[in-house]
């Protein structure tokens, strides 16, 4: 992985056609499949890990992707612990070229917890 920013690249993805609309811009709903991945590669790398429970997840959508974009998932901890769950918050960017497509976080922690 690779560290820019504090995030560090962790899931590099050219978009399909099973992915976009009739008018070839990615469905809404990939980018949050896109984020998940990242993640899942950054836990995998980080060696933490590997069964987890989204607790809480946000979105911000700033740009269309198309098909057959390369778009690239950048992630990081924020925080190690929610002062409403004992998780973990990961921010994420989603870039394709120089353009940010969308950015959020999500706040997980490990299934079965409390």
């Amino acid at each position: 992985m690779e560290a820019i920013s504090g995030f560090f690249e962790c899931y590099h993805h050219t978009t399909g056609f099973h992915e976009v609309d009739p008018y070839g811009i990615v469905h809404h709903s990939v980018y949050l499949i896109w984020a998940e991945l990242g993640l899942q590669n950054y836990l995998s790398e980080a060696g933490l890990f590997r069964t987890y429970e989204i607790i809480r997840i946000n979105c911000k959508y700033l740009n269309p992707a198309h098909n057959h974009d390369e778009i690239i998932v950048r992630t990081r901890v924020k925080k190690i612990r929610d002062e409403n769950t004992a998780g973990l918050i990961f921010p994420f960017e989603i870039i394709s070229g120089h353009r940010l497509l969308s950015k959020g976080e999500m706040v997980i922690k490990r299934e079965g917890s409390e």
